[in-house]
């Protein structure tokens, strides 16, 4: 993870903190995480399809 002390940009340490908070739910409900990754790679598949199926019809 980059080196975050906020000179870099406003948001970034924001983005970090939430990104933080969200590996120590996850750590803490192991179960979780792996419906959390199956269910991101699902949307994160089915967009990339979604895009491209625009791509190729239009």
């Amino acid at each position: 993870m980059p080196d975050t002390d906020g000179e870099a940009c406003p948001g970034c340490q924001r983005f970090w903190s939430a990104v933080d908070a969200l590996v120590l739910w996850t750590e803490r409900h192991r179960w979780t995480r792996t419906w959390v990754l199956i269910l991101g790679l699902t949307t994160l598949g089915v967009g990339v399809g979604a895009i491209i199926a625009v791509a190729v019809l239009t």
